[in-house]
């Protein structure tokens, strides 16, 4: 029996209009340099992705197109939608049974739209999803005004497995949180189960994407001559307390604050030192300092670690 495959895209936040700009101006050498800097891991695929493989084993197959890491290449193609195009092909080999779209900004909405309209002309039998914190935001505008089949609002990880099982099993879409467009005329409040225990989670699968690029990237470590040791980002908790006005992250979880434990922060950077020999790591929570004592600790480990060098910024 085929395996089912799902084809995961990782959008750039650079807006479809300036890289075209850039493309079509005389001095195209200006991005090359510009694009190496502040990559960063996309850490909600990646989570993903782990969920997933940790439930199919071998009955699911997982690729990416990951156009944030190849942005360094654009200046090879005559316009954006060539860039699109040749990335995808390059991607996979054979049709996707699922193409999963990550949406975190607003200003990736144009490649968004026109990268949509070109994989529905090379798989018009896919299915295509998206998610992230701008699907979340708009999903009615989503549904109505593009080819979409289905937006997930929220953490995703359980109603994508439920998605893919259903799929699978050939039964109907009926998950919390995933909307189509017979749901165009009813809210579209409700968003996606979220883990409670962030334990239980796999770590992300750097196994789907080209780590070496990503720690690489300076990031926010920018004032180091020295990065031969890399620089990886970190999870440490989800959701934040808070509902300020010019954030919208507390659209995906509800104000609903979950925190690994220092202990299974600490398990997954002794992994990563021994497998890539990280000792800089950038925490991307929504607030890392939610819980002060939770903070401190997190401070004490490392510390108090046993691996050489070992520092952290958020």
């Amino acid at each position: 029996m085929k395996a089912t495959s799902i084809l995961f895209v990782n959008l750039p936040g650079t807006p479809y209009t300036e890289l075209a700009n850039l493309l079509s101006a005389d001095n195209k050498g200006s991005y090359r340099n510009y694009s190496i800097t502040g990559k960063s891991l996309p850490l909600g695929i990646l989570y993903l992705s782990s969920y997933i493989k940790v439930k199919f084993q071998t009955s699911l197959e997982q690729y990416i197109a990951d156009y944030f890491e190849k942005l360094e290449t654009i200046e090879d193609y005559d316009s954006v939608d060539d860039f699109i195009r040749d990335i995808a092909m390059k991607s996979i080999s054979t049709p996707p049974d699922i193409v999963a779209i990550s949406i975190m900004f607003a200003t990736s909405y144009k490649f968004f739209k026109n990268l949509l309209s070109i994989y529905k002309s090379l798989w018009p039998n896919t299915i295509f999803v998206v998610g992230g914190i701008h699907a979340t935001n708009t999903a009615d505008h989503i549904l109505q005004t593009t080819d979409i089949d289905y937006v997930f609002r929220g953490e995703s990880e359980i109603a994508l497995y439920k998605f893919i099982k259903n799929y699978i099993e050939k039964k109907k879409q009926n998950i919390p949180g995933v909307y189509s467009k017979s749901d165009i005329s009813q809210d579209m409040n409700q968003i996606c189960e979220l883990v409670t225990n962030l334990d239980e989670l796999p770590y992300p699968n750097l196994e789907l994407v080209n780590v070496s690029s990503y720690l690489n990237a300076t990031k926010i470590f920018r004032d180091y001559q020295n990065l031969d040791k890399g620089v990886i980002e970190l999870l440490g908790s989800r959701g934040c307390p808070f509902k300020c006005t010019f954030c919208s992250g507390h659209s995906s979880n509800n104000r609903n604050v979950r925190f690994r434990t220092v202990e299974n922060i600490m398990a997954e950077i002794k992994e990563l030192y021994k497998r890539y020999g990280v000792v800089r790591f950038v925490f991307n929570d929504d607030l890392v300092v939610a819980n002060e004592t939770r903070f401190f600790k997190i401070t004490n480990a490392f510390r108090d670690s046993s691996i050489p060098g070992l520092e952290f910024q958020s």
